[in-house]
């Protein structure tokens, strides 16, 4: 792993970081819990011999709430977290932050699971700083992008934005959402005209680091299979930015107030 790359340009690509049987575990448990999740609502005979990219498919395209509520079930499992806390994975991001594995927090693991030609939950160019707020300065937290399969500009890689990390948090424009699409906080359109695009290529196993300030995107899966990946955010808690909390999924308002206090951010803390 090239650590300077990572200084320069924000984001690195770390090969075979993540053991292949963990992912295989993460797959046989969205197996079993579709396997119970979705046996009570009587779909058709032929839906059983689907595998599992065909099922979710079917799922979101045609009873889309037992698709959420499938997708939520599958957030906190503990073979998912057996891979953002993996010890190839903390000690490569302890080496991108300079600092003692031990001392090291994570936040935010979550699982995404994006079928073919779905734009409704697409994140456009946006900083991770804008939706997470354990460390103010982007140097000392990072977020990790884990592939759990093959993954490349067809079925919808991550895009990033190499060096647009260098001015730090940029308070993104304030946009309504069509009901049931994900929130974006994205950056103007003067800003975004700057960035060059880098669709990033990765193998299952890999690990995809980024700079809390790297602007990154969703790529779109135009591919007819689904794209299933992996996000946790890594957090320097010796550094005198970090917030200090109790582990939940953010910071409540009274343990922001003392580090981001009159930052714009406090008010995206809120929503």
């Amino acid at each position: 792993m090239n650590i300077k790359k990572y200084q320069e340009n924000g984001f690195v690509i770390a090969r075979d970081v993540i053991d292949k049987d963990e992912i295989k575990n993460v797959f046989l448990a969205l197996n079993k819990i579709l396997e119970n999740h979705v046996i009570p609502f009587n779909f058709p005979a032929k839906y059983y011999d689907f595998n599992l990219d065909s099922k979710l498919i079917y799922l979101k395209a045609n009873h889309p709430s037992i698709f959420g509520s499938f997708y939520d079930r599958c957030q906190c499992l503990l073979e998912l977290q057996k891979i953002t806390a993996g010890q190839n994975l903390i000690e490569s991001a302890t080496k991108l932050l300079n600092i003692p594995k031990e001392v090291i927090s994570v936040s935010s693991q979550a699982i995404r699971i994006d079928p073919p030609n779905d734009t409704k939950h697409t994140l456009g160019w946006h900083q991770e700083s804008s939706y997470s707020f354990f460390n103010k300065n982007g140097k000392n937290g990072l977020v990790c992008w884990i592939p759990l399969q093959d993954t490349d500009s067809s079925n919808g890689t991550i895009i990033v934005s190499p060096n647009s990390f260098h001015d730090g948090w940029i308070e993104p424009l304030k946009e309504e959402n069509p009901q049931g699409s994900s929130e974006t906080r994205k950056p103007s359109n003067e800003i975004t005209s700057k960035f060059n695009n880098l669709s990033v290529e990765v193998n299952k196993g890999d690990v995809v680091f980024m700079n809390m300030d790297l602007f990154h995107a969703s790529g779109y899966n135009s591919s007819s299979s689904v794209r299933f990946t992996c996000r946790a955010r890594f957090h320097n808690t010796l550094a005198e930015d970090f917030v200090s909390h109790r582990m939940t999924p953010s910071p409540s308002r009274s343990d922001l107030n003392d580090i981001f206090k009159n930052d714009p951010r406090l008010l995206l803390a809120n929503n």
